[in-house]
């Protein structure tokens, strides 16, 4: 670009890079999200690992670099990240099958895009300021961390506007989509009108060495397992929603309004408070999963384990790591901005290669994350995997950690290695500098936006009317389990919505949830149980939480529930959670547990142990959920033995009057004996759903 007036980019170009790498990245979150939980949710469906995960391949797209010439990059640019931008309009319209496919595509676009577009930038940046080369690349790593930042800071508003459905992936939502899309290709084919004239130099210079894509990759997976969705944090720990997200925000948001104001006081930031920041955000990170997991029960004469609510200082942890993003940012903006060697074109094979092996670890983390849920299912490799579901987040920190300290702490070293002397912490500076205009309409959007998000996510909070203030007395009750499969419906399709109306047509008082635990990247880091509890302002409870990697159960009720907990017993395929709860109705109290066992006849027999003993000598007791098992296992008979199947109750012969018959379910609610059975109601898949009956009865006493 000719800028010689300056001798530097135009603020209008400047905004208009940041805003291009911002969509690009925050169009990859959305595309990589919906990539992995299709691929996810479809062989969860046949329990396996199968051909779909294939689709993980496009993560190798770099490779295609190779046959695009230099010269050739504008246009290459333009027509990949083109593509990245219209399946990203046109993903969320598609049937499952179809979003593996075109997210696959835009996730590969991504890989191919983004590596060539940050040589763009790069080359014009260096020639913008070619008496400077220092501070050009300190000027595009600013503009590269404000990016990141910025995407992710969107990615958390998005997420709370939807109520953790990313909003402008659903409905009208799909409208702002379209115009993030349209907004993106827009800036991307204006910042590389004139790369035409960046092709001059003979050995054009490149920031970006194989320890500084790394680390960016890092950061960028970093962001997508937890960072762009805090809803994940409040079910590691229980801490509060509201809480989470401010706290996030706040984090992120002063690293993007500090790039503007006072980057100075970034690039001057001392070198044990960079590392000592880093290190206590990576230990608060990790301490906070591991302190909120239990024992994993792999010996059959373990005895049960009870979980109580987290306390005060296992939602610390998390609390203080959310505060500490601050420092991850931070810290990858020193690292990405030191000196490295310059690589040129003749070098292209191996920076192909670089961005190659980083989408191998990103893929391979993914995996061993998913791994951590679904360990008895892929063996023989899976089942290394199991309880350590900090350890992909350890791998990342390690990684930043390393890049961090080499240069630290061997600078003396480097210097005589190198022939651009290292410049200290202490005397990097900003430049450009950003005006008082630009200055104030940074923080006007992020007081907006910090604000808004605040306000939405405590109005998702549930605020229920406690029903027992009515002088009425209370003497039935609508109960309902539903295994929601994770909010998919039977054709995979992600229907939170469809699965919300048809609880509401049910209107049961009392709802036990089965595979809910869809705050992970296996379901796109949402959460339904979140979602229905604010649609429905119940009462609610989530149960296991999911750094214990189970697949979920809670229970929602219209009515006050006091004196809950978790138990886990032994499991040889998946970690097996259940939950207790007191449920207070008028001057009664229910005790109600929420269960799905799975596995092997011993993992079903513990379970069903630890069931009668929790609610030995109890009364009022109901049981349910999916089991597992029918009629015909020993496990029904030792349940039977003490309390009352609700559907052979009503229905002996078991066929309703409607002449369904439900011999064979595994989708059970049992009662004490003292409960009258008034009415009992399967509602088979589709009409559920889900790919599980949804099952209700009416009780009274």
């Amino acid at each position: 670009m000719n800028t010689s007036k300056e001798n530097s980019l135009s603020v209008k170009t400047k905004w208009a890079i940041t805003g291009a790498l911002t969509f690009i990245l925050l169009i990859f979150y959305q595309l990589l999200s919906d990539l992995v939980e299709g691929i996810y949710t479809l062989d969860l469906l046949n329990t396996q690992l199968d051909a779909k995960a294939a689709g993980l391949l496009f993560f190798f797209s770099s490779i295609f670099i190779w046959i695009i010439p230099f010269k050739r990059s504008k246009i290459a640019v333009r027509i990949v990240l083109g593509i990245m931008m219209l399946v990203r309009i046109i993903e969320p319209w598609m049937d499952p099958t179809g979003k593996i496919t075109i997210a696959g595509i835009g996730v590969g676009a991504f890989w191919i895009g983004f590596p060539l577009i940050i040589r763009l930038y790069e080359i014009q940046i260096i020639q913008a300021m070619d008496t400077d080369a220092e501070s050009a690349r300190r000027f595009f790593s600013k503009i590269m961390i404000f990016a990141l930042a910025g995407a992710s800071f969107l990615s958390q508003s998005l997420r709370t506007w939807g109520v953790t459905l990313d909003y402008s992936m659903r409905g009208w939502g799909n409208i702002l989509g379209v115009l993030i899309s349209l907004g993106g290709l827009i800036l991307v084919y204006y910042t590389t009108n004139d790369s035409e004239n960046l092709f001059t130099t003979e050995k054009p210079k490149y920031f970006f060495s194989f320890k500084k894509i790394t680390v960016l990759i890092a950061l960028i997976t970093w962001s997508y397992f937890a960072l762009n969705a805090p809803a994940v944090f409040t079910r590691w720990s229980e801490t509060d929603y509201t809480a989470v997200i401010l706290i996030a925000n706040l984090s992120t948001g002063a690293v993007l309004f500090l790039l503007v104001w006072k980057p100075e006081l970034l690039w001057k930031m001392k070198k044990w408070l960079l590392i000592t920041g880093f290190g206590l955000f990576l230990t608060f990170f990790v301490v906070g999963i591991v302190s909120n997991q239990t024992v994993f029960i792999d010996d059959l004469e373990h005895s049960p384990i009870i979980v109580s609510p987290a306390n005060f200082f296992q939602q610390l942890w998390i609390y203080l790591a959310c505060l500490l993003i601050f420092f991850l940012y931070t810290v990858v903006l020193h690292i990405i901005s030191l000196p490295s060697r310059s690589q040129n074109r003749k070098k292209k094979k191996k920076g192909v290669w670089i961005w190659i092996l980083n989408g191998f670890i990103m893929v391979l983390l993914i995996f061993m994350l998913i791994f951590t849920n679904v360990w008895g299912y892929v063996e023989p490799v899976s089942v290394w995997f199991r309880g350590l579901f900090w350890l992909p987040f350890g791998i990342l920190g390690f990684i930043v950690a390393f890049a961090l300290f080499i240069p630290l702490l061997f600078q003396k070293i480097k210097i005589k290695k190198v022939s651009e002397k290292i410049p200290k912490m202490g005397k990097m500076h900003a430049n450009p500098s950003s005006s008082q205009l630009e200055k104030v309409i940074t923080a006007i959007f992020l007081i907006i936006f910090i604000i808004l998000n605040g306000v939405l996510a405590y109005s998702t909070e549930t605020h229920p009317i406690n029903p027992n203030i009515s002088s009425q007395p209370i003497r039935s009750l609508r109960i309902m389990t539903y295994n929601v499969q994770q909010g998919a419906n039977v054709s995979g399709d992600k229907n939170f919505e469809q699965q919300l109306a048809f609880v509401q047509e049910i209107n049961p008082d009392i709802i036990g949830l089965e595979e809910s635990d869809t705050p992970k990247i296996n379901t796109g880091n949402t959460d339904l149980v979140r979602f229905f509890a604010d649609k429905l302002d119940y009462y609610v409870y989530y149960g296991p939480k999911t750094v214990m990697q189970t697949y979920g159960v809670a229970i929602l009720s219209r009515y006050p529930i006091q004196n809950f907990y978790s138990i886990f017993t032994y499991g040889n395929e998946d970690e097996i959670g259940s939950l207790f709860a007191e449920v207070v109705v008028g001057n009664t109290v229910f005790n109600v547990m929420v269960n799905h066992p799975a596995g092997s006849r011993d993992a079903k027999m513990a379970h069903t142990d630890m069931m009668l003993d929790q609610v030995d000598e109890l009364s009022n007791v109901i049981l349910m959920g999916d089991f597992n098992w029918r009629e015909d296992t020993d496990y029904y008979s030792m349940v039977t033995a003490i309390y009352q199947d609700s559907w052979r109750t009503k229905w002996p012969t078991g066929v309703d009057d409607q002449n369904l018959v439900m011999n064979s379910t595994i989708d059970h609610i049992f009662l004490s004996s003292t409960f009258t059975v008034e009415d009992a109601r399967y509602i088979i898949s589709p009409e559920s759903q889900t790919d599980h009956p949804a099952y209700w009865i009416d009780i009274s006493w």
